[in-house]
């Protein structure tokens, strides 16, 4: 599934007793579309005080963590029973109250996010860093929140004026350039008592296209369950990845009845967590819709043992970050025991060109103003592909982009698609105001179209013919070669769109030079790869006794086949 560092601007108002520190908003993307967002700016006068808030205390300093270190995550407070359950009190009215304000009536304050914010905000004063992706979706399904990509926004104070946390609210609402979509909101606070900056503020954000329905966030041991909810935009070709606890990745069916969406996930036999991500084409293209987390057969988590990102100040150029992306990337296939994936250099400039465009031009996602999707890419480059696929990523580190894509099913089933055989990486970087690099990743998979001469493509064929009817304890078919010119001769005169023309003129063909000594059944078939074919009864037939097979590759790289099967005289 993407953050901006988090970044510290301090700044003195008028009354020297009051100060704050305010980070520019940071966010969780790997899909769906976004920008660069506006920094936030501390006001220069005292403003009324806030509503009281519930203190919960941090530690008093930040331990110190090393790169790479295991740590674990502990939540402050007991984890949500259900996704959207979280009961609004004082503080969430007073917060709702500004959103509202703020937002002018298009965003709505959501409690749940809220519990999130205030679970942000701890964590990172307990880290003493943004804490990483995995972390930050522990913490918002541990809240019962319902989110997508998020923003979150954090500042520190001992000044109880809400002019930081407008400004905070302004810079997360103006996170999203997704245009679809109900924006939602959460504000949570933390103290730490003795230091000189005490109220810690986290504004979290996120923009959804469904309104989820209430879901409980743990099942027993082989009950089902729905996820339902009300789509508040179109999207087209819905499903339903499934991650069970034995890490099988499954799909499954979306039921569509008007603006309503259904999916009955099975019982699970085995306890552990269940994952599930509805991704389809949205408004703003490919993307997840929606992705929750169950718990089967287990109580709900209260930690979570974390790997901090490593140590990458090595990592200077986008060549070497692309090169320690592609490791990463193979590393996860080899652990899950799929094969590892070759460079392809085609591949990895057209990678690198999307990457530096979405840094350029503004905009994060699949979809690029000027270039369009990733097959508009390979088409422009003249690359040829039987199946591809693309992941985008956005963070801090290349560590982090790969961990938050393995995160995300959409993307983790690209990462460890088998039929997947090539990739390249593109990287772009970028340093904001204060020297903290940014990364923009593109992954861009396929499987290359094979070149094929008229003679290798029928050996191919007839190699596989061979292998299918020994699995079925059958002989191989011998070669005719004067059913093998018929068949040359009737794929030179059609055009591979109109290959089922190609029928019936082998057949006035094998009539008109007497090559018929008994049943001839005919064949076509267009494919972009050999190894796909589904034989037709003739080729898997005991009474089949020779074949004549005729082959050309086309210029969109689809192989065009012409088969002859005959069967001795009845």
């Amino acid at each position: 599934m993407v953050r901006r560092l988090v970044a510290g601007l301090v700044v003195i108002a008028l009354l020297l007793v009051v100060a704050a520190q305010l980070w520019p908003p940071h966010d969780a993307r790997v899909h769906d579309a976004d920008r660069q967002r506006p920094q936030a700016r501390m006001p220069q006068t005292a403003e009324p005080e806030a509503a009281p808030t519930e203190p919960v205390t941090p530690p008093p300093r930040p331990p110190e963590f090393a790169p790479g270190q295991t740590v674990t995550i502990q939540l402050t407070e007991p984890p949500a029973t259900r996704y959207l359950s979280a009961k609004t009190d004082g503080n969430d009215d007073f917060y709702s109250k500004l959103v509202a304000e703020e937002s002018h009536g298009k965003a709505v304050y959501d409690a749940s996010l809220g519990r999130a914010a205030r679970e942000f905000v701890y964590q990172f004063s307990n880290l003493g860093m943004d804490p990483p992706s995995d972390v930050r979706t522990f913490l918002t399904t541990s809240s019962g929140a319902i989110a997508g990509d998020t923003v979150f926004q954090h500042l520190q104070s001992n000044s109880e004026a809400e002019g930081a946390l407008r400004q905070a609210i302004r810079a997360v609402l103006a996170g999203s350039t997704r245009s679809t979509g109900l924006q939602h909101v959460g504000v949570g606070e933390v103290y730490q008592p003795g230091a000189s900056l005490s109220r810690h503020i986290g504004v979290v954000g996120t923009r959804l296209d469904i309104d989820v329905d209430p879901l409980d966030r743990q099942v027993a041991l082989a009950q089902s369950w729905h996820l339902r909810g009300r789509m508040r935009a179109t999207w087209r070709h819905l499903q339903a990845l499934v991650l069970r606890p034995n890490g099988a990745l499954e799909t499954l069916p979306v039921d569509i009845a008007g603006d309503r969406l259904d999916v009955l996930i099975a019982g699970e036999n085995s306890q552990g967590t269940v994952d599930v991500q509805v991704v389809g084409e949205g408004p703003d293209g490919p993307g997840k819709l929606v992705q929750v987390a169950v718990e089967v057969g287990q109580p709900l988590p209260t930690t979570y043992q974390a790997v901090l990102p490593p140590d990458e100040s090595a990592v200077q150029k986008a060549d070497q970050a692309a090169a320690y992306a592609m490791q990463l990337l193979n590393a996860d296939r080899q652990r899950h025991h799929v094969p590892l994936l070759s460079w392809d250099a085609r591949l990895a400039d057209i990678a690198k060109d999307h990457s530096a465009d979405m840094r350029d031009n503004g905009f994060f996602g699949h979809v690029s103003p000027t270039t369009g999707m990733h097959p508009d890419r390979l088409a422009k480059a003249n690359y040829l592909a039987i199946s591809s696929a693309e992941n985008v990523a956005h963070n801090p580190s290349i560590f982090e982009a790969e961990l938050g894509l393995m995160h995300s099913l959409g993307h983790r089933r690209n990462i460890l698609d088998p039929q997947l055989t090539h990739v390249g990486v593109g990287v772009a970087g970028a340093e904001d105001d204060q020297g903290r690099r940014r990364w923009w990743v593109t992954q861009l998979f396929a499987k290359p179209t094979p070149q094929w001469t008229p003679e290798a493509a029928v050996a191919d064929v007839q190699r596989r013919i061979t292998a299918a009817r020994n699995t079925h304890d059958l002989p191989p078919l011998a070669v005719d070669e004067a059913l093998a010119g018929v068949a040359q001769d009737a794929l030179r005169v059609v055009d591979a769109d109109r290959l089922q023309d190609a029928s019936g003129r082998a057949l006035a063909l094998a009539q008109e030079r007497h090559v018929v000594r008994g049943r001839l059944r005919v064949w076509t078939a267009v494919t972009a790869d050999l190894a796909q074919l589904e034989w037709p009864d003739a080729v898997l037939s005991p009474e089949a006794q020779s074949i004549g097979l005729a082959a050309v590759q086309q210029r969109d790289g689809r192989v065009a086949l012409v088969l002859l099967v005959a069967e001795p005289r009845q």
